[in-house]
């Protein structure tokens, strides 16, 4: 399997929590990386992890990025490498704030980035540094024949302010090869609070990373808040950016929410859910209009749906978690709505 997917929810978390509970709107200058520190974990076995894919490997997909010594960037355009290895996927040090560093393996993408017929790797991290940062990136590393080498990056990124949303892999198209889709967040309202998502379609090129195409940018719509960020029973209304007719929807699942927006007879709406965020937490959307329901999904159905939409007028998302309901979780949901 070329692709392999670890959980978003570590993402999902600190943007939601930040988002909702109005948590650590600005950086601190204690939060900055110390970009020349190794750091090193004690190993679970006494030969410690393996940076190569061990005796007899072919590729890169034998490599055991959970258990791995990674070089990584520092967010200065001068840092150096730094140095840390992780023990299935994490690596910590200290306790005081401040004082203390986390690193963590998020997600692991294989794809053949450069065209060459061999596969790379495309490693999201998550990393802090004691302080209010929370930083992203994803590190691309090449089979040289004996090990995983490191190249590049896409560039290091704190919550709302350019923080990694999403990481994916698709065919190159016309050319041999994949692309690496990465989805930031930004225009921070303070580092805690993006208010869009801009996707950026990447290729590997002379050991950069190159963008190919334009990227897209489309809004962040925080449904069940008002405009200072309370808790609200009425509906959030859908405002697309200038130019675009796609909205990220996020929220409380642990509580009834809906959004509002309107549409033409002739449109198309098109709703995905990421389910795989809300496993302990089932949640319906119920998709209603001047005419009633028409249609619904969520977790344990189907997630996402392509909806024609016969009548002109408002349209209401209700989302509804299913009881019973965890409300000590922090489960935040996450749709993805386009008006086509």
């Amino acid at each position: 399997m070329r692709h392999r997917r670890a959980s978003r929810l570590v993402l999902v978390a600190w943007l939601a929590t930040a988002v909702l509970l109005g948590s650590a709107c600005s950086s601190d200058d204690d939060a900055t990386p110390n970009a020349t520190a190794t750091t090193t974990s004690e190993p679970a076995d006494p030969a410690g992890p393996s940076t190569t894919a061990g005796p007899g490997a072919a590729s890169i997909a034998e490599v055991d990025f959970r258990n791995f010594t990674y070089e990584y960037p520092g967010v200065g355009p001068d840092d150096e490498l730094s140095e840390v290895t992780v023990v299935d996927g994490e690596f910590s040090e200290g306790e005081e704030s401040g004082d203390s560093f986390y690193f963590e393996v998020v997600d692991v993408d294989l794809a053949d980035l450069d065209g060459d017929g061999v596969d790379e790797a495309a490693i999201t991290n998550y990393y802090s540094t004691g302080g209010s940062g929370q930083f992203t990136d994803v590190l691309i590393y090449r089979w040289t024949g004996t090990t995983a080498e490191y190249v590049t990056d896409a560039g290091v990124g704190d919550r709302g302010d350019g923080g990694v949303d999403d990481v994916s892999v698709a065919p190159a198209g016309g050319v041999e090869g994949d692309v690496l889709v990465v989805r930031r967040n930004a225009d921070a309202e303070g580092a805690c609070c993006p208010t869009a998502l801009e996707e950026r379609t990447l290729r590997l090129r002379d050991d950069e990373l190159i963008e190919i195409g334009e990227p897209e940018k489309w809004g962040i719509v925080r449904v069940g808040v008002d405009a200072d960020g309370n808790p609200t029973d009425a509906p959030t209304e859908v405002k697309f950016l200038a130019g675009t007719s796609r909205a990220d929807l996020t929220g409380d699942a642990t509580t009834p929410v809906a959004a509002e927006f309107d549409v033409t007879a002739g449109q198309t709406l098109d709703l995905a859910l990421d389910a795989a965020a809300l496993s302990e937490n089932p949640l319906v959307v119920v998709i209603s209009g001047p005419d009633g329901e028409a249609g619904r999904i969520g977790t344990g159905v189907d997630p996402s749906i392509s909806l024609p939409l016969r009548t002109s007028g408002t349209y209401r998302l209700q989302f509804d978690p299913v009881p019973p309901v965890a409300e000590d979780l922090g489960v935040y949901f996450d749709a993805d709505l386009r008006i086509l």
